[in-house]
């Protein structure tokens, strides 16, 4: 495996915790939001 390889794939999971991070804060901020409703 080269390093190269290794960064790529770092990055990736990176990117997709992030991703997963956002989306379950977004679900967060609307459940909030339909609660004051």
């Amino acid at each position: 495996m080269e390093s190269k390889t290794i960064t790529n794939g770092i990055l990736k999971a990176v990117f997709i915790l992030l991703g997963i991070g956002v989306l379950l804060w977004f679900i967060y901020q609307i459940q909030s939001l339909l609660v004051y409703l």
